[in-house]
């Protein structure tokens, strides 16, 4: 075990977990009370400091693979980088985290040269640089430019806009899949200017971007920016003169207009418009310390008579829960595209109230029930498309035949919570039943997992739903942030507890597209 706070880049062996025991692997980042242990091949898993060992300097040494997952070099490959380029500046000059800096004299990896980046943390003799599409590199301070730092902060919007006029300036924003942006420069005057997305492929000479409220268009990259601070990015204030309170507090970017990002700060300070150079990530302890934002869509989920499980997590300083809606409303009901349905209001007509409203912002994670799986999520699914946070769908209610279809992403990660006894079921097999339910999923999904708990009903029993749904969402949390395989420990963890208080079942989980894998307990 330990007690001192695990940096990430700490070499560390696994303690008392299956499967893992004994195995090194490298601490990524945090969540929640667990941190992220990249584990190299055996993928990222979610363990709690109790299950984790600071291994001494030697192993330190020895440990052959990157520094982090999140390094690109090797610790020699960085000293060869390095090796023959002539400081011009002291190393006594600190660079603060969010920092813009520009590379130069690296002789190894030369195409980072003139290259702009953001310093994300220090670590030893070297800082961890995010050069965009170019990922996290372990770069000296004498390969940086630090007296360009306030040009750059000043003058960052203007080389971002400049970027449009022509190619020449693309190889300083490279642009690849699953990539955040920002739709700049298009002539005339359309609605696609200003909005923000993700990168989902490329067809011939451009991008296709799915766009929120819009969504897919082909973008030539002349015409998009990567996006510096993403819808529910968790960042950090400062350098603030007129609002100095602020300097130094974990906020969430909750949108954009023009040049600021808004920001919601702890409730006391609300929501703020600030520019890029007042923000910075929130790395390590600050991004561990920045509660989850759950929300749960009402219509559906049990509110009343799992009551106490919701209760539970809204009481523990590591969640923010709210609730979207209420069972038993006017628009409790299922639209006129279902049998029996009915005209607005109704839950798509709830639907897209949350949607105009924003309510997805800056909500880490969803939890759906039965109706709200399949009529509300496939409506979210289709606006925001891969920027849809992680989801909890009991009964796998958007795992079925819907009107009109899903609209499952490829990038959607979620979690069905499935019963044996639910009327969901009918009366397929339990063998059929899960085949359906995967036939739902798209083949080139690789975020999804289905727990299977025999003797749970429609409306999960409180002592199961207690159990299971902190850590449904630590997993979710935790498989998200990682853009890693599914955190099979957490998983494991989860059906060990379940089995221990009489529950059995199946729990299949996407390792990679189209594959499965599955455990019965």
């Amino acid at each position: 075990g330990m007690t001192d706070v695990l940096r990430r880049g700490t070499v560390v062996a696994a303690l008392g977990v299956s499967g893992f025991s004994g195995a090194v692997g490298t601490v990524v980042g945090r969540c929640l009370e667990h941190y992220l242990v990249d584990f190299n091949g055996h993928g990222t898993q979610a363990l709690s400091a109790q299950n984790l060992l600071p291994t001494d300097d030697s192993l330190q040494e020895s440990q052959p693979q990157y520094l982090s997952r999140r390094f690109s070099m090797t610790g020699q490959a960085v000293i060869d980088a390095h090796g023959n380029a002539s400081p011009t500046s002291s190393s006594a000059i600190a660079l603060q985290p969010g920092t813009l800096v520009s590379a130069y004299g690296l002789v190894n990896l030369p195409s980072l040269n003139g290259m702009v980046g953001m310093v994300v943390e220090q670590c030893s003799d070297y800082y961890l640089i995010d050069f965009a599409e170019r990922g996290e590199r372990a770069v000296s301070i004498k390969d940086l430019l630090p007296e360009q730092i306030d040009r750059v902060e000043e003058e960052s919007p203007v080389r971002r806009r400049s970027s449009f006029s022509g190619p020449s300036e693309r190889s300083s924003c490279a642009l690849q899949a699953s990539m955040h942006v920002r739709v700049e420069g298009l002539a005339g005057v359309t609605p696609l200017n200003g909005a923000t997305g993700i990168i989902t492929g490329q067809q011939d000479d451009r991008y296709v971007v799915w766009l929120l409220n819009h969504g897919e268009s082909a973008v030539k990259p002349m015409n998009l920016s990567r996006e510096l601070f993403p819808p529910r990015t968790r960042v950090v204030a400062q350098g603030l003169v007129s609002v100095p309170a602020l300097n130094g507090l974990v906020g969430v970017i909750v949108g954009r207009n023009d040049d600021r990002y808004f920001v919601a700060f702890p409730l006391e300070h609300g929501r703020k418009a600030l520019r890029a150079r007042n923000l910075r990530y929130a790395f390590g302890e600050e991004a561990a310390n920045s509660p989850v934002s759950v929300s749960v869509v009402a219509p559906g989920a049990g509110t009343h008579a799992n009551s106490h499980a919701y209760e539970v997590i809204a009481n523990q300083p590591s969640f923010n829960l709210s609730f979207l809606g209420r069972s038993r409303a006017a628009y409790d009901r299922y639209p006129p595209s279902w049998p029996e349905g009915c005209q607005a209001p109704n839950l798509e007509s709830f639907g897209q109230s949350i949607i105009a409203q924003g309510e997805l912002e800056e909500c880490d994670c969803l939890v759906f029930g039965s109706r709200g799986g399949q009529v509300i999520l496939p409506l979210f699914w289709k606006a925001y498309g891969p920027a849809v946070p992680p989801a909890l769908v009991v009964n796998g209610g958007c795992a079925m035949k819907i009107p009109g279809g899903a609209g499952w992403p490829n990038e959607a990660v979620t979690v069905l919570l499935l019963g044996g006894r639910d009327f969901f079921r009918g009366h397929a097999t339990e063998a059929d039943y899960l085949d359906e339910t995967r036939s739902h999923v798209p083949e080139g999904n690789s975020t999804t997992a289905i727990l299977y708990v025999r003797e749970m009903e429609h409306m999960p029993q409180p002592g199961l739903f207690s159990l299971v749904l902190g850590q449904l969402i630590l997993v979710l949390r935790t498989w998200a942030l990682s853009s890693q395989p599914a955190p099979a420990a957490a998983l494991e963890s989860l059906i060990m507890a379940l089995s221990k208080h009489g529950w059995s079942g199946l729990l299949l989980y996407t390792r990679s597209p189209g594959q499965w894998i599955s455990f019965s307990f």
